[in-house]
């Protein structure tokens, strides 16, 4: 006996996600500071596109909000921003970003992918 613990299948579901996880990406922002961003999980996915594949302006604040890190990795947005992020922020900026960030995003996947992703599209 080896004395090594047998791996959970959810270990080995985690570890592979971050294996696979991909570069983080970078966009410059009129805003003065950059935002970083990687690959989606499952749950960024479900808070993101809660009204399935529509693109609203609620996605677009939402993007930001689940995406949106520094460069270190630290997330830069909370949900209690949403309300600011729709009702201050230059929206043409805000949707630029998410826009960015979405096709990168759909890039990453499609490398990865099988062709069976059937993520939202930009």
């Amino acid at each position: 006996m080896s004395g090594e613990v047998p791996q959970r299948p959810i270990d080995k579901i985690v570890a592979h996600f971050k294996s696979t996880k991909g570069q983080r990406h970078c966009i410059e922002t009129t805003w003065g500071f950059p935002i970083w961003y990687s690959a989606w999980t499952l749950g960024e996915k479900d808070y993101v596109f809660v009204d399935g594949d529509r693109w609203r302006p609620r996605t677009a604040a939402r993007m930001l909000i689940a995406k949106s890190e520094d460069d270190k990795g630290n997330r830069l947005f909370s949900e209690g921003d949403l309300t600011e992020l729709l009702n201050e922020a230059d929206s043409k900026e805000v949707g630029r970003i998410a826009g960015e960030m979405l096709l990168k995003l759909n890039e990453d996947n499609a490398a990865t992918q099988d062709g069976n992703d059937t993520s939202p599209k930009a």
